[in-house]
């Protein structure tokens, strides 16, 4: 019996890369990347291919997906936006993007930090404003109360001057 050994090479079609706006966001926000198809090998004609937009943990585990079909003819570019749900972590995610065509499958990443949005606590907003109000109240009752005791001073030492100036003096026999 004899065996055939065969050697199949596949050489990539297309080179995927992919830019984002921000390296880092809050969780709610859109996360905002252009994707940029650029075509290895010149094939003509119109080339249907699929794409798959993955967000993943550093597990790899995938936490958003969106596919959608394509028809190009040369090399592209284009905007996609995924919206972070407010219930992400802090932490480091990867945003994947696949470009399958037949059976030949181009990929890029990028890593992207979450935030999460820190919310004041009401109590916490209407406590600091009590303070001020209160610490406000103390300086305007010191000023007005430094300033009525000093009015104060002044009436008197005026009237002491006018009592001076005016007490009776005895008659000379």
């Amino acid at each position: 019996t004899h065996s055939l050994n065969s050697l199949v090479l596949i050489f990539p079609l297309f080179d995927l890369d992919i830019g984002v706006s921000k390296d880092v966001i809050n969780a709610g926000d859109k996360l905002v990347f252009d994707v940029t198809i650029k075509r290895i090998k010149e094939i003509r004609g119109l080339l249907d291919i699929n794409l798959t937009y993955s967000f993943r943990d550093m597990d790899n585990t995938i936490l958003l997906e969106k596919k959608e079909a394509m028809t190009t003819n040369s090399n592209t570019n284009f905007v996609k936006i995924l919206e972070i749900p407010k219930y992400f972590k802090d932490d480091d995610y990867v945003l994947y993007v696949r470009l399958d065509h037949k059976n030949t499958t181009a990929g890029g990443s990028h890593v992207i930090k979450i935030k999460k949005e820190e919310k004041l606590n009401p109590l916490i907003i209407y406590g600091s404003l009590a303070l001020v109000l209160l610490a406000l109240g103390i300086v305007i009752n010191y000023m007005t109360g430094r300033r009525l005791k000093n009015d104060i001073n002044y009436i008197v030492k005026a009237a002491m001057n006018a009592y001076e100036k005016h007490k009776l003096k005895p008659e000379p026999n």
